[in-house]
């Protein structure tokens, strides 16, 4: 989700403003399916008491929802899979049949037509935010939900750390997404090259897909026009208007070009507690098969391991990675484990029934909890990775033998 400049607060000054409210501890699950919406809302909660999962889709969102405790549920309305209305509707069921009191269920969209808001809370949503999201009108959803009820992970009320708010544009971008900037407007440009493809063969499909993910990210980055034509070229594709949709690409591409790198552009600094260009030179190189089914994600990991040293091959489903691991007999492999086809965690167990321990195998996963590590650890994962990626983690679990952390 994205900077909206629709709900603003009133803000007339560039100067920060400072959110001081005393907030509780909170356990948040966020389903959804788009990497750049993942990484904007470990953002916006970034200095917040806030812990946040990721689930990749509605089904696995269910499942994470029904093993474990969270206060509060941001729930995308259009996944893969299991959308987002009937993952709440899963949930509010599952809730009613165990005696539990419903978990208020933020409903995330980017359509904004009659009848959206009462569609959602008919399906059991508490709440309804049109994309793009302002960073202090998700906190302030999150706030309105939760402060009345007691959270489920901890009764205890923390003072938040101060959260950085200013006024919807580039510059007000936090920290944590200025760095993926670069990467951000590089994988747009090959969404042109992708689309034009797409238009040859006439798959509306990924045309509309793109368009949406576009829509739904490209304000949070700064980049409004980006979300702009995002909505276009996915009402465009619904229509399978060809000579619009290639107009759209065509302004896309027109409009990337514009862009000139500045002294914020060159380079992307990580906030974490390194990058892969500061980050120690691995012991030894190594051959990676890295399968992710997210362009982006797969982008942001090649890149650092590439810049790493490492020979990298891809796979972009479960089958396709199962051949590759098998083909190439890598000495690492990362696996996605909310793949299509076959999950990540059936990959895992074909590809060390066939190769044994002569592999090690990284899970990548939304998730950091203790049930989701004994599943990993059980298909027969020696480490994980979890998302929000830190590029720094990465080269450093390659230097690991086999130490599940």
């Amino acid at each position: 989700f994205e900077v909206s400049a629709d709900a603003t607060l009133g803000l007339t000054e560039p100067d920060l403003m400072l959110v001081e409210s005393p907030l509780p501890t909170l356990r948040i699950l966020l389903a959804e399916d788009s990497p750049d919406n993942c990484t904007i809302a470990a953002a916006y909660l970034e200095g917040t008491p806030y812990t946040l999962e990721i689930a990749e889709n509605g089904v696995i969102a269910c499942e994470k929802f029904t093993s474990g405790h969270y206060d509060l549920v941001l729930m995308d309305r259009q996944m893969p899979g299991m959308d987002g209305l009937t993952a709440t509707r899963t949930i509010r069921a599952w809730e009613l049949a165990n005696g539990r009191a419903p978990t208020p269920i933020i409903a995330l969209t980017a359509s904004a037509l009659k009848g959206d808001r009462e569609t959602c809370l008919a399906a059991g949503c508490t709440a309804f935010l049109t994309k793009p999201i302002k960073q202090e009108v998700l906190l302030q959803a999150i706030k309105d939900r939760t402060m009345a009820a007691s959270p489920a992970s901890s009764t205890s009320v923390t003072q938040a750390k101060p959260s950085l708010i200013r006024p919807a544009s580039q510059a007000s971008v936090p920290l944590a997404l200025t760095t993926r900037i670069p990467a951000f407007l590089q994988n747009r440009r090959h969404d042109v090259a992708t689309m034009l493809k797409a238009l040859a063969r006439g798959d509306f499909e990924i045309i509309g897909r793109l368009g949406h993910d576009m829509k739904g990210a490209g304000a949070s980055f700064g980049f409004r026009a980006i979300s702009e034509i995002g909505a276009h070229l996915e009402r465009k594709a619904g229509a399978r208007n060809s000579s619009l949709c290639r107009h759209w690409v065509d302004e896309l591409a027109i409009y990337l070009d514009s862009i000139k790198p500045g002294p914020d552009l060159a380079h992307a600094p990580s906030t974490e507690s390194g990058d892969a260009s500061t980050a120690q030179a691995p012991s030894r190189l190594r051959r990676i098969v890295l399968v992710e089914d997210s362009e982006d994600l797969r982008s942001l990991l090649r890149d650092v391991l590439v810049l790493g040293g490492h020979h990298v091959a891809e796979a972009c489903d479960g089958l396709e990675g199962v051949t590759r691991i098998l083909a190439e007999k890598p000495d690492i492999a990362i696996i996605d484990l909310g793949l299509p086809g076959i999950d990540g965690y059936e990959v895992a167990r074909r590809v060390r029934a066939v190769l044994g321990d002569a592999i090690i195998l990284v899970a990548l996963t939304g998730s950091g909890d203790e049930g989701a590590r004994v599943s990993a650890l059980a298909a027969g994962f020696d480490a994980r990775i979890v998302k929000p990626v830190n590029s720094a983690h990465v080269l450093a679990i390659l230097e690991t033998k086999r130490n599940f952390a």
